[in-house]
């Protein structure tokens, strides 16, 4: 078997993680960056292109449009529309949070191009999720938001979950209780997560992303 790599980038507030599957494939999972004070500025896009020599991405998962997990949108696509050579092959997002929301600022408006640029199914034979085509690793993933929470974007997010071997890997994004809940509803959701070995912590870890039911099908994942 191939080595599978996943690299957590610290973006403080925000999420950003890079996968290069055992084939050789390069998947982001959000785009999260640093601006804060005392480094400047750190984009995992540039680092992933400059120290990496990753010239395209061949698959970009988007959780959900909230700025901290769009900040690094601005090196895949122009304010005019246009997709930037970084871009990504296939791209996953909860297509409903590109209308009908109340979100402002630039890098929504650049989410929602990007968002309309990716219109044209993937045929199988290009899906980087699929093992025949990544070296061995899946990625699936996984959305439902409830009816009665349908204002809060964090519940829509798309919840992600790699596999390789017997290593499975989950990224929910910012899911809090009401999503979780509507996904506990999904058998094929609660079988793709048993027994998970690494989860990232929903919602940056608070209170609002835990569900007192999910560590029973995950089991006792490490937590990052």
């Amino acid at each position: 078997m191939g080595t599978m790599k996943l690299v957590v980038w610290d973006v403080q507030h925000g999420n950003a993680l890079y996968l290069r599957t055992p084939g050789g494939l390069h998947c982001v999972f959000d785009l999260g960056m640093w601006e804060g004070a005392g480094r400047g500025l750190t984009s995992p896009l540039e680092r992933l292109k400059a120290e990496w020599d990753v010239e395209k991405l061949d698959y970009l998962l988007i959780s959900h449009p909230h700025d901290d997990h769009i900040g690094d949108i601005g090196r895949l696509i122009t304010r005019d529309g246009e997709l930037l050579d970084l871009s990504p092959r296939v791209l996953a997002r909860p297509k409903a949070t590109a209308e009908g929301f109340e979100l402002k600022g630039d890098k929504y408006r650049l989410f929602q191009l990007l968002s309309a640029t990716y219109t044209t199914p993937v045929a199988e034979e290009h899906n980087p999720c699929l093992p025949n085509n990544s070296g061995g690793s899946r990625i699936m993933y996984f959305g439902g938001a409830p009816k009665q929470e349908k204002d809060n974007v964090n519940n829509y997010s798309l919840v992600a979950v790699i596999t390789y071997g017997t290593e499975r890997i989950v990224i929910p994004g910012d899911l809090e209780a009401p999503g979780w809940e509507s996904l506990f509803a999904n058998s094929e959701f609660v079988d793709a997560v048993r027994d998970t070995h690494l989860l990232v912590a929903s919602h940056h870890g608070r209170q609002a992303g835990y569900h007192e039911r999910l560590f029973d099908y995950l089991g006792t994942p490490q937590l990052v």
